[in-house]
């Protein structure tokens, strides 16, 4: 979640609408800022699905956490043998 919020920030605060980038703020009616919120937020939810696919942990979830216990924390998930149901032991 921490990460889908600030890939949301950056996209719609610092490339959509502050005028050094795109510069569409006050461009455009509360309609199409919705529209535009709903189109984000539909593609980082489908990208935030495709990662856990292949993912543990989101990347700024992983930072912090790896800050936290004071090293790298692993990225993917432990490989299943196949039949096994659940998290690997």
């Amino acid at each position: 979640a921490l990460s889908i919020y600030i890939a949301q920030t950056l996209i719609m605060l610092w490339v959509l609408y502050p005028p050094f980038m795109l510069g569409w703020y006050g461009q455009h009616s509360w309609a199409t800022w919705m529209a535009t919120a709903l189109i984000v937020n539909a593609l980082l939810l489908w990208g935030a699905n495709q990662w856990v696919r292949h993912y543990d942990i989101a990347p700024v979830e992983w930072l912090w956490r790896s800050i936290l216990a004071g090293r790298a924390l692993p990225w993917r998930r432990a490989q299943r043998a196949p039949g096994q149901v659940g998290a690997p032991q």
